[in-house]
C-alpha cells in the first residue's frame, strides 16, 4: 500500500497541479455532506470543478453520492463530473479489490489491477514471529 505521500507524488506526476491532503478524524467523519460541500469546497476550496468516481461516497453515514454534488454544484456554481469506475480484465481496479486479493494471496491479479507492482506482501503470522 502506498503512504500518503507517495499517493501524492503519483498524483502530481500524472499532472495534478495542487494535492490537499485533509485528515480523516472523528471530527471529519461526523460532518455531514451538505456541510462538507458548503464549508470545504465552497467557502475553503472554492471549487470550480470537482471529480469523483461514480461510485464516490461522502459526508456523514455515506449520505453523500455522486448526485449529491452535482446538484450541489449546481447551487452554488461549481462543476461535477462523476468518472466510471476503472476496471481490468471484468474486475473493478479499486483498492478494496486488490485487498482482497492480496488477502487471498494473488499478487499476480492485484498487479494487473494496480499496473504496477503491489509491493512488500507481509502476512499476519509472519508478524508474529
Amino acid at each position: 500500500m502506498l503512504s500518503v505521500d507517495e499517493r501524492v507524488d503519483a498524483a502530481l506526476d500524472l499532472g495534478i497541479d495542487h494535492v490537499l491532503v485533509l485528515p480523516f478524524d472523528r471530527e471529519t467523519a461526523a460532518t455531514s455532506a451538505e456541510e462538507f460541500i458548503r464549508a470545504g469546497l465552497v467557502e475553503r476550496l472554492h471549487a470550480r470543478h470537482v471529480v469523483v468516481g461514480e461510485n464516490f461516497r461522502f459526508g456523514r453515514c455515506g449520505a453523500g453520492d455522486p448526485d449529491f454534488p452535482a446538484a450541489s454544484g449546481e447551487f452554488f456554481g461549481f462543476a461535477v463530473d462523476a468518472m466510471p469506475l476503472v476496471r481490468h480484465g471484468g474486475r473493478v481496479c479499486s483498492s478494496t479489490e486488490v485487498r482482497g486479493l492480496l488477502a487471498d494471496g494473488d499478487t499476480a491479479t492485484a498487479r494487473r489491477l494496480l499496473g504496477r507492482s503491489a509491493g512488500r506482501v507481509i502476512s499476519s503470522d509472519s508478524a508474529s514471529l
